[in-house]
């Protein structure tokens, strides 16, 4: 993350729709010190991911709440596809990720 480049965070990007436990923890963390306007694009193309959202509601809605402050293309239909998932009532976390979701897309 320290080099900042898109090529990096296109990496972290990819590794970060398979990680499990603690490693995926460690990915979040690591894409949330990239920069925005570098990072903000590769987010959004893992919060497409539905697999990622359902596996990982907390680093959705981190990951989310990083987007608040970038200008991504198209990341309209994504935003939506989560804000669907807020009738999961079963899981808090996920219903969490969809309000940050419906919060970013009614704004």
């Amino acid at each position: 993350s320290r080099t900042g480049s898109l090529r990096a965070v296109e990496v972290v990007a990819i590794m970060a729709r398979d990680a499990r436990g603690w490693m995926s923890t460690a990915i979040v963390e690591t894409l949330l010190r990239f920069p925005p306007e570098t990072g903000a694009q590769p987010i959004r193309d893992l919060l497409a991911h539905r697999a990622f959202v359902l596996a990982q509601p907390v680093a959705a809605s981190r990951l989310i709440g990083r987007l608040t402050h970038a200008k991504v293309a198209n990341l309209e239909p994504v935003l939506r596809d989560i804000w669907s998932l807020r009738f999961r009532f079963w899981n808090r976390a996920l219903v969490g990720a969809a309000r940050e979701a419906g919060a970013l897309l009614h704004r």
